[in-house]
Parts: C-alpha cells; sequence; structure tokens
C-alpha cells in the first residue's frame, strides 16, 4: 500500500505534500465525462487511476498512523486541486 511505503521512508517528522485532483469539486463533477480522466487505459499515459474522495484520503492517512496537518484546495475559489500536508509521526 501506497501510504504505509511513504511512512516506512519519511523520517519521523517528515512531511508529504500531497496534491491530487478534487473530483467532488462541481468543475470536476462537470467536465469529468468529457475527458475520460480516470479511463481504462490512462495508467499506461500516466494519468490519475483511481479517483478517491478527499474523505477516503483522511481515512487511509489516519489508518497508517500518519496526520493530517494542513488541508486546502488550490486555487481556493475553484476548489479544483486538493492539496494535504502529512506528516509522520
Amino acid at each position: 500500500h501506497h501510504f504505509r511505503e511513504v511512512k516506512r521512508v519519511l523520517k519521523p517528522g517528515g512531511v508529504l505534500i500531497l496534491t491530487v485532483p478534487n473530483i467532488l469539486a462541481p468543475v470536476s463533477l462537470e467536465l469529468w465525462p468529457y475527458f475520460n480522466w480516470f479511463g481504462p487505459g490512462e495508467w499506461a499515459g500516466g494519468a490519475h487511476i483511481n479517483p478517491m474522495p478527499v474523505y477516503e484520503f483522511r481515512l487511509i492517512i489516519e489508518k497508517v498512523g500518519m496526520v493530517i496537518e494542513q488541508e486546502f484546495y488550490h486555487p481556493a475559489e475553484s476548489k479544483i486541486n486538493l492539496v494535504l500536508v502529512v506528516r509522520r509521526t
């Protein structure tokens, strides 16, 4: 699992800055069907594999024993990208 590996390689107190598409943003929900961002075969092109809402990230990060110190959107007005600052305890 990705986040267990992140925790393993981070030093205690180390920080991960994670930025992912906010799939629940209105603009994402509107454009998703047209661009097929998460469609079959996208992995080969280096695009996103599995869309995940913020609550799934929270659950996984807390389950592996790391802490989310900051959570915000960029750009703030569109909320199109989710940014999480995660610390290894």
